[in-house]
């Protein structure tokens, strides 16, 4: 439980990192008009047409999709999708969150 807290909190400084330098994106729309993107979060509930086009999107660019049960509390707010656009901090929480969903035997 503890290490689950510790990541969860070291999850929110990076995305604190991210939003502070601008390297955040919010909202499918925002999402494929960007070209450097290096990982999106989708919101489970996110809409089926709305998982294709950023899907399509991040096939030609490369981008790693994740899904995050929890993106609203992450970012503080009512968010379906974000990308961010810094390949370092990018991969430090995608890293995080697949430990995460690996713990909690989700995906």
């Amino acid at each position: 439980m503890n290490q689950s807290k510790e990541r969860r909190n070291k999850l929110k400084t990076y995305i604190g990192f991210a939003k502070k330098a601008g390297k955040i994106v919010y909202g499918v729309d925002q999402i494929v008009k960007i070209r450097r993107r290096y990982l999106i979060l989708t919101d489970p509930t996110l809409s089926a047409n709305s998982q294709k086009k950023i899907a399509k999107h991040a096939s030609e660019t490369g981008s790693t999709i994740l899904t995050a049960d929890d993106l609203a509390e992450l970012f503080g707010e009512n968010v379906k999708a974000v990308a961010v656009k810094e390949e370092h901090l990018a991969e430090a929480i995608a890293s995080i969150l697949k430990e995460n969903q690996s713990i909690s035997g989700g995906v």
